[in-house]
């Protein structure tokens, strides 16, 4: 009896054991789970690190890009051996031409830009590169722009000079002969014109920057866009000029740009270490 108490209680405390270490194995995780585990965390950490460094690398070539233009800004532009920074004009009045460097190095030569004038006729003087506004005359109560010719009556022409109201008498023989077989004299003019012919193509009187319109007794001629002036001469519009009722510049350019001035028309070139937005901003590159 005790051989088989002991022997069964031996048993029992080995069977214990066993049912012990069954439930240890139970409760941890298996090797490869843990492996599992740590490639998961590992894997987060380097896409995290990928991250950083991707944004790393974006701005490292934005500050690039920047070192680069304001390097060329250093650098500036080459005129007649002479370096300007970008930004700056060189003008030659006797040629009324100026070369403007602009933010990437090129360099841009074009005839003066001048503000532009609300008169109708300004007049360019000797010596100067844009025109000026002449004064206006009076006449019969009536105010007249420099340069306007009129007939108040039969064979009587007006031309306003400067201020100074000149009239005339003409007389009929002194009038030029034709020979087109459509004449016409205008309403109290004395001479007759030519009808029916294209003015524009036979004897164009117009600016190259102007248009050409044929009329009834001769072409009517007007600037183009981004010029001004009579038709028969027309000046550039200087679009960088700054504008003191809209404290801008006339082409509109904004910060980050710098405006450089082209024959009827104007662009507004990023400064160094900004990008391009629209036509007229730029932005930061740093900020971008």
């Amino acid at each position: 009896m005790l051989d088989n108490f002991v022997s069964t209680k031996t048993e029992n405390a080995q069977e214990g054991e066993e049912v012990a270490d069954d439930a240890f194995t139970q409760d941890q995780p298996s090797s490869s789970a843990l492996t599992d585990n740590n490639n998961n965390g590992f894997n987060e950490h380097v896409g995290f690190m990928e991250d950083q460094i991707r944004q790393i690398k974006v701005l490292v070539e934005g500050i690039d890009t920047r070192l680069k233009k304001v390097e060329l800004h250093q650098r500036g532009c080459q005129v007649a051996g002479k370096i300007i920074s970008f930004g700056e004009k060189q003008q030659d009045p006797l040629n009324c031409t100026e070369c403007q460097c602009s933010s990437t190095g090129e360099l841009y030569c074009n005839p003066i830009g001048c503000p532009k004038l609300d008169c109708v006729h300004p007049v360019r003087q000797v010596g100067k590169c844009c025109p000026e506004c002449q004064n206006q005359c009076y006449y019969n109560g009536q105010h007249y722009e420099h340069g306007h010719e009129f007939w108040p009556k039969q064979c009587v022409r007006c031309f306003c000079s400067n201020g100074q109201m000149d009239c005339q008498f003409r007389k009929l023989e002194h009038c030029p002969v034709l020979s087109c077989p459509d004449q016409e004299t205008p309403a109290n003019q004395c001479c007759p014109v030519c009808t029916n012919v294209d003015y524009c193509l036979e004897k164009n009187p117009c600016d190259k920057n102007a248009m050409c319109e044929n009329e009834a007794y001769g072409p009517k001629c007007t600037c183009k866009q981004g010029f001004f002036g009579n038709g028969t001469l027309c000046y550039d519009v200087d679009e960088c000029i700054w504008d003191d009722n809209a404290k801008e510049q006339l082409g509109g350019c904004q910060m980050g740009t710098m405006c450089i001035n082209l024959p009827g028309t104007f662009k507004c070139d990023c400064l160094p270490g900004y990008q391009r937005l629209d036509e007229r901003n730029c932005l930061d590159i740093i900020r971008i």
